[in-house]
């Protein structure tokens, strides 16, 4: 008897037990889902999409937001600072280098990690509290990274088991893990202009000196890179960033638009002008394992162009103005399926002298029929290049040179707060042609 009562109270103690896990799980909050996306993805017609809605806006580029930190005792407060700036004008993107570009700037990233990882920490969480989108741009001069690990370039690319591309994944794969939960990431970016480097027959006077520690002695054919070789890396990159971001986020190369023989001169043909044909089947084997088509596109004139801001040079028939580039543009993601984006534009004039009668006006025409255009044809995102809030405008030298990087303006110059002031009416434009969607 006393077994049965026992058993009775063992039983009855499992089933309150049991009864109460039910209770605490019932009121328990469930886990909180996941989104499926986080910054910018391209959606399977092509379209690029935030928030489970097409996005439009304008951005700028910001080359040096992050690698000033090198050689500034790595405070980055003047770029926070700068941030703000840029949200008060509705700045909704920020295409920035996040490595550098001298061979040894590397020596800051891989000698100095916690360091340059605090910083761009400082700038990821600048950007969500902002609420501006980021898109870092890996490796802005790709020839760094081989004469950095002392390896041919091209051959460091042809393979994966090169000391090169083993760097190239290991070091996505910790950038992209690390932040690929803040909302502030926007996309992905491989290199800048790297496709131009490709298959040249000059290749020799596009490549910088050897570093002084570098075991080589001089350059060889292996330093050539050729498409293949690039096309390479291009998969491996996106490879990595897809295994590390679950909310698959934009992947771009960071090209410019592609030579107009870019075509023949991987196929032998010379400096040959490519034909549509051959144009987008280049355009093709490129981009295969991108998710989005980046081309950068400025006038073509210098200073001439403010005479007339509509024209640019005639591109394979293509188009010879902007509103023709924006639709040629866009009508090549339609075609391919992929989201598209312009990664750098604007007006830059290495021709320009003090009187040259360039004023704030000819130049504002300018970026503003680049945004009109944009609007006109819907243009996903494009970045105007390029804000730096170092420099001070200097009258001799109207070309921007001055103290920061090339071609920069900030908002106090007229001509950069006059950029800014377009961007946010460019915005605006965006948000009442789209505000029923």
């Amino acid at each position: 008897m006393r077994g049965k009562v026992m058993k009775k109270r063992l039983l009855a103690c499992i089933l309150t037990v049991g009864c109460l896990l039910l209770s605490v799980c019932a009121c328990a909050p469930a886990e909180t889902e996941k989104p499926e996306h986080l910054g910018l993805y391209t959606a399977e017609d092509g379209t690029l999409m935030k928030d489970g809605k097409a996005f439009y806006g304008f951005g700028v580029n910001y080359y040096c937001l992050l690698n000033r930190a090198f050689t500034e005792k790595w405070d980055v407060s003047k770029s926070l600072k700068a941030m703000e700036t840029l949200a008060s004008y509705d700045v909704r993107a920020i295409r920035f280098n996040l490595t550098g570009y001298a061979t040894t700037d590397w020596r800051y990233i891989t000698e100095k990690e916690d360091l340059y990882f605090q910083a761009l920490d400082s700038i990821v969480e600048k950007a969500e509290e902002l609420g501006i989108g980021l898109m870092p741009c890996f490796f802005w001069a790709g020839s760094s990274i081989a004469d950095h690990l002392g390896e041919p370039i091209g051959a460091a690319w042809r393979t994966d088991q090169t000391k090169t591309m083993k760097f190239i994944e290991s070091f996505v794969a910790k950038v992209v893990t690390r932040y690929c939960e803040s909302p502030a990431i926007y996309g992905w970016e491989f290199a800048n202009e790297q496709q131009l480097s490709t298959d040249l027959p000059n290749w020799r006077d596009y490549l910088p000196a050897l570093p002084p520690y570098s075991p080589r002695t001089e350059r060889t054919e292996d330093d050539l890179i050729t498409a293949s070789d690039y096309i390479s890396a291009l998969n491996l990159f996106a490879e990595v960033v897809s295994e590390n971001d679950p909310y698959h986020r934009i992947i771009g190369s960071g090209d410019a638009e592609p030579r107009t023989s870019a075509y023949n001169l991987a196929h032998g043909g010379g400096w040959e002008i490519d034909t549509q044909e051959e144009h987008e089947k280049m355009l093709d084997m490129v981009h295969e394992s991108m998710t989005s088509l980046s081309f950068h596109k400025y006038p073509s004139f210098g200073v001439q162009s403010a005479s007339d801001p509509e024209k640019v040079a005639d591109y394979l028939g293509y188009f010879s103005d902007w509103d023709g580039f924006m639709e040629y543009f866009v009508n090549q993601g339609k075609r391919m399926k992929k989201s598209v984006y312009l990664g750098e534009t604007g007006f830059v004039y290495s021709d320009a002298t003090a009187a040259s009668g360039l004023t704030v006006e000819k130049i504002s025409s300018v970026i503003q029929t680049i945004a009109d255009a944009a609007v006109k044809a819907d243009m996903p995102l494009t970045f105007f290049w390029n804000y730096d809030d170092r420099p001070e405008y200097d009258p001799n030298d109207p070309t921007d040179h001055s103290t920061g990087t090339e071609w920069s303006w900030n908002e106090r110059w007229d001509k950069g707060k006059a950029i800014l002031e377009i961007i946010r009416e460019s915005n605006r434009a965006f948000d009442e042609k789209h505000s029923e969607e």
